[in-house]
């Protein structure tokens, strides 16, 4: 593949979005996709060829290059001339496509949808995605629909009561979703840990519950 060339740099907005990269690691990345086939997501661009997009050292691209690979952004292997040992080039494969990584729903091309017929819905799941991917745990692909689910039963597929559901397990630093605490308290009348023993508060009709 020969390099492509362009007259700009697009950022695709996942990337943009990442807070676990540098400004200096969303520009590289950005320009492997762009340099990336669509059929095999990889570009042979050499650290020279990206030194000179970026007006970085070839030592320096070598550097964010090896951060990507460490993150699980991209993975890299040397190509060898045939029957011999000498290298003939490297290929460099952009790992964290949306399918696998920056899922952002507004982007055409990242929307998967796990909650179906409830687009605002499937919004707010995606923020919880987002927050397991910045905490370095990604939730699996087997668990993502399973994890949809649970917020729909639990919400009762109403947005406002998602948005607390997933709200309250990023203030709690949880890694699921739970029912809201505070409501399980309300729907239960007495808090955990109250116990009244017969005999007790024979007349309770006067006492302020």
């Amino acid at each position: 593949m020969k390099n492509k060339d362009y007259k700009g740099l697009w950022i695709p907005l996942y990337v943009m979005e990442d807070a676990s990269l540098s400004p200096s690691e969303k520009m590289l990345l950005s320009i492997l996709i762009n340099l990336s086939e669509n059929h095999t997501k990889s570009c042979n661009a050499s650290n020279s060829y990206l030194a000179s997009k970026m007006c970085f050292s070839s030592r320096r691209i070598q550097q964010i290059l090896s951060t990507l690979k460490s993150k699980g952004y991209i993975s890299a292997r040397n190509v060898f001339h045939e029957g011999t040992k000498d290298i003939s080039h490297r290929v460099v494969k952009v790992t964290s496509y949306p399918s696998r990584k920056g899922l952002h729903i507004d982007n055409k091309e990242d929307r998967k949808v796990y909650i179906k017929k409830n687009e605002e819905l499937n919004r707010v799941f995606y923020n919880f995605i987002k927050y397991r991917q910045e905490l370095k745990k990604p939730l699996a692909e087997k668990s993502l629909e399973a994890m949809a689910q649970k917020l729909v039963d639990m919400s009762n597929n109403t947005v406002e009561r998602a948005k607390k559901i997933v709200n309250q397990s990023i203030e709690k630093g949880w890694l699921s979703l739970y029912d809201l605490k505070d409501e399980n308290i309300a729907k239960g009348g007495l808090a955990d840990g109250v116990i009244l023993k017969q005999g007790e508060f024979n007349d309770y009709r006067n006492i302020g519950f």
